[in-house]
């Protein structure tokens, strides 16, 4: 269920700008040839996975982000032309969305750790129940004829091995009783 900071984000169209930043950043992978380990993407949708995402990626460009709203709202006010007002202005707007970017992504991924953290520990619960539960083994008590059974089998196994096929010997057998149909 979405929280109202997400509902807000939404309503400001931060899924839209998502869009254009994820197809801008595929853009720019394919053309760099950038391999994965960028804080940009998540690649392993495991709790481990997510855990590293949100301390290096989101955490790091959260901070890049914020850290770069001051120095845009300082150069539109110390800006001598309107286009370094319209620059800077545009810069910060960008800096902004950037950083609710993230903030968004980690509402969300927060409820996916969560429940994929229910759902590893119902994990272990099941097999730690599975193997609290006494194991259910049949002892098989030795015959007196013990060596007589191993022979049998072994000698058993050897006339099946020498054997033609099943499929040649179905097909002779099928060819002795033709039956003519009127």
């Amino acid at each position: 269920m979405k929280t109202i900071e997400e509902k807000i984000y939404e309503c400001l169209g931060i899924k839209h700008f998502k869009r254009m930043v994820v197809l801008l950043g595929k853009r720019v992978r394919r053309n760099q040839k950038i391999s994965k380990g960028d804080n940009y993407f998540l690649y392993a949708l495991t709790t481990d996975g997510i855990k590293n995402f949100k301390e290096n990626g989101i955490k790091v460009n959260t901070i890049v982000h914020l850290g770069a709203l001051p120095f845009c709202v300082l150069n539109i006010i110390t800006a001598s032309s309107t286009t370094g007002v319209i620059l800077f202005s545009l810069g910060g707007l960008i800096n902004l969305y950037c950083a609710m970017l993230q903030r968004y992504n980690n509402i969300r991924l927060n409820r996916i750790y969560k429940q994929m953290e229910k759902r590893e520990t119902r994990k272990d619960e099941k097999n730690s129940e599975t193997k609290k539960k006494p194991s259910q083994t049949i002892e098989l008590k030795p015959s007196i004829n013990n060596n007589a059974e191993i022979e049998y089998l072994k000698d058993l196994k050897t006339n099946l091995l020498d054997h033609q096929p099943l499929n040649s010997t179905l097909n002779e057998e099928k060819a002795d009783y033709k039956v003519k149909i009127k």
